[in-house]
């Protein structure tokens, strides 16, 4: 089974904030947001992971699991 994250949208719902730092990159607590999606996935015991993102954002992050 395969999950498929949508991270590439262009919204601008926390302008400011999202002008500097990707939506799902934003902490929460201790781990960016995108963190604790993925590990959600892992604990269902999902392998494989499709990880869709836009190639004009700054920052990326690869979570290895």
């Amino acid at each position: 089974m395969k999950v498929l994250i949508a991270a590439a949208g262009v919204g601008n719902g926390f302008f400011p904030l999202d002008a500097q730092l990707p939506k799902e990159m934003f902490p929460i607590i201790d781990k960016p947001i995108l963190q604790y999606v993925v590990e959600e996935v892992v604990f269902s015991g999902i392998e494989e992971i499709v990880l869709v993102v836009n190639k004009e954002k700054k920052c990326f992050l690869i979570i290895c699991c």
